[in-house]
């Protein structure tokens, strides 16, 4: 490229791109082949490794004139540094002579090497009114004087037309040279440090104040490596900001931030700073009105409260990432105050399920979930995605997730293949829905190839069903028999313990009490077997205590009142009936004071046959006989009819 080739012609350019043009221009330009465009607006050497300098000297034949752009973004490149042209540049006035000039709109000095600049160059232009988007990324200034901080403000200040200002990927050098690597997706960048801008800002714990120019919408100022100066930050004649980017700012300690006025923020990237420094009371403002938030690399994923309590700043969010955050999972009302959002971005992190909070998003779009650890997505949510999906398109992003393919998981790969979500649209390594899935024996294969084979692999799933319902079934039939055996086994103590408790409801309720369990009536002719058999049997065997005249009627009171007050205190009353019985001085008062009890409380009478003749009954039973228990007695104990055996259990039923 010599200062002629361009000599004849004679066209009027507006717009020259001469980028990745290393064996077109090289070393070998020169500084006037430019001079024949007259008209030109926008020059584009981008990534044309002729260095800044050439560059810089380029625009001589451009002085004075009016341009859209001019784009020098990696015109210097490390790997051709040399003595002459070395690529950690120091900016001076002579270089910048020519740029000053120009009254431009768009300039691009990205990625170039620049650590330093003198006085009157990087910042003094004759047409600061002109810029409106302006790139400084990717270089190295510093800002260690007073002067040059000066000089930054008063060109901030003069340029009321700025809409975009970039000063992205500048680490502010640091005496030491410690060096920080910063992630940024797939790319690391190394960076020189940087310290406060001074020992006494730091000690007098300042507030910095920030004017932007009237009409800014873009900031960009990601990528820092500084320790936070003073104690806050505030930022004034933020009306126009619609976009801020302070993604990567390497902080020490997170500075309170606080935009006076009006906060019309549309778009915030706060990607990269551990979100921990900065969610606490008064350190960031209310971002109500912003509608992109991205929040990668923030460590989320140390605190679930922080995640919530972040999306509480941002209640108008459309689109929010927050991706790389290690999250393993999300509170439940994570997302109750996010009425507006659409588009949500969970992508690598280390989810297992997918959280439950998303339930809350009524106007969800799209649905990003790469590269977690899901394994199935549960039927609750499916169902929901179903029913979203019926009134709009909804996308949902699954690759780099390996599935279960077992028979709990098989109606969550039949849903992949008949469900209306978009799955993966755009990713042509997922065509056919086909997502990596684990089988029972650890064989990783395709989900296009299980749901082929979708009847032969899950036809033992139902055997298993069946075979789980028959043991369920087996195990109750089991249970029950068991019960029923038990129950009639052990039926007469389980009836004597429901007659016992009934019984002693309705003693407590009418307020009865018993001494002896039974009254025994009976005549000289049965008094021996009473005392030796009778008495032995029941109250030695069978612990139960009876009322015998010989032995327990007290004296002192007329025998008339004793007999009717022993009476009142059994539960029972046995009359020994033998042909002697009758002829017993007060066996019918006896007979008479029985009856009245059993009507009062409902005392039980027994009747023990001893030799009489059922024709030989005394007719004085006549009147009690439907409610009188004859036992014909026998002293065979083998018989079939054993009397010991009915009188025991009348005795203990009735206890």
């Amino acid at each position: 490229m010599t200062n002629d080739t361009f000599k004849y012609f004679k066209m009027k350019v507006r717009e020259l791109h001469l980028m990745r043009c290393h064996n077109v221009l090289g070393a070998k330009v020169q500084y006037g082949f430019l001079q024949y465009f007259k008209h030109l607006k926008v020059l584009n050497l981008a990534d044309t490794h002729i260095h800044l300098t050439r560059a810089l000297h380029l625009l001589h034949s451009l002085n004075n004139s009016t341009m859209d752009v001019i784009n020098l973004q990696r015109v210097s490149d490390e790997l051709l540094e040399s003595s002459m042209l070395p690529y950690a540049l120091v900016l001076t006035s002579e270089m910048m002579k020519n740029l000053r000039t120009i009254c431009v709109k768009t300039l691009n000095l990205a990625d170039n090497g620049i650590v330093d600049f003198s006085e009157n160059s990087l910042f003094s232009y004759d047409h600061p009114e002109c810029f409106e988007n302006m790139v400084l990324s990717g270089n190295r200034f510093t800002f260690h004087t007073a002067r040059k901080r000066h000089e930054l403000l008063l060109l901030v200040f003069k340029l009321r037309n700025i809409v975009l200002f970039d000063l992205s990927y500048n680490p502010i050098h640091y005496i030491n040279e410690k060096y920080l690597r910063i992630p940024n997706g797939n790319k690391t960048f190394n960076y020189e440090a940087t310290e406060c801008f001074s020992e006494d800002e730091v000690k007098l714990n300042i507030t910095i104040y920030i004017y932007l120019p009237p009409k800014l919408k873009i900031l960009r100022f990601s990528h820092f490596i500084r320790e936070s100066c003073g104690r806050g930050i505030k930022v004034r004649n933020a009306a126009s900001l619609e976009k801020l980017d302070m993604s990567y700012f390497q902080f020490q300690r997170f500075p309170d931030l606080i935009i006076e006025g009006e906060n019309n923020l549309k778009w915030l990237n706060m990607s990269g700073i551990d979100s921990s420094l900065y969610l606490h009371k008064n350190c960031v403002p209310l971002f109500s009105n912003v509608e992109e938030a991205f929040f990668r690399y923030a460590e989320l994923g140390k605190n679930e409260t922080i995640a919530k309590h972040l999306f509480t700043l941002i209640p108008s969010v459309h689109v929010l990432d927050i991706s790389y955050n290690n999250l393993l999972t999300l509170p439940k009302d994570s997302f109750v105050q996010n009425m507006k959002l659409r588009e949500l971005d969970l992508s690598h992190n280390v989810l297992h399920e997918v959280p439950a909070a998303i339930l809350e998003i009524k106007q969800l779009r799209k649905l990003n979930l790469k590269n977690n650890n899901l394994v199935t997505i549960s039927k609750s949510i499916t169902d929901w995605l179903n029913s979203l999906s019926r009134e709009q398109d909804i996308i949902l992003l699954l690759a780099g997730n390996v599935f279960s393919c077992s028979c709990e998981n098989k109606q969550f790969i039949s849903w992949l293949f008949n469900t209306n979500v978009h799955l993966d649209p755009s990713d042509q390594n997922i065509s056919n829905n086909n997502y990596s899935c684990r089988l029972s024996n650890g064989d990783i294969k395709g989900t296009s190839e299980i749901y082929d084979h979708y009847h032969e692999l899950y036809s033992d799933c139902n055997a298993g069903i069946w075979l789980r319902f028959g043991i369920s079934l087996l195990v109750t039939f089991t249970v029950i028999a068991f019960i029923f055996a038990v129950i009639f086994n052990f039926r007469w103590r389980i009836a004597y313990y429901i007659y016992r408790t009934f019984q002693t409801v309705i003693e407590s309720e009418m307020n009865l009490s018993f001494t002896y369990d039974a009254y025994v009536s009976y005549a000289d002719d049965a008094r021996d077997w009473v005392h030796h058999d009778l008495v032995r049997k029941i109250e030695s065997k069978w612990g139960l205590k009876l009322f015998i005249e010989d032995r327990d009627l007290l004296g002192g009171q007329s025998y008339v009142d004793s007999i009717a007050k022993s009476i009142g205190s059994c539960r029972q009353v046995i009359f020994v009936l033998t042909p002697g019985l009758l002829e017993r001085q007060w066996i019918m008062y006896e007979i008479e004071r029985a009856k009245y009890e059993k009507v009062c409380k409902h005392v039980q009478i027994t009747v023990l046959n001893l030799g009489v003749a059922v024709n030989d009954v005394p007719t004085e039973f006549s009147s009690i006989w439907n409610s009188v228990c004859l036992i014909e007695w026998s002293e065979d104990q083998n018989s079939a009819d054993n009397p010991w055996h009915k009188l025991k259990l009348r005795l203990v039923l009735n206890r």
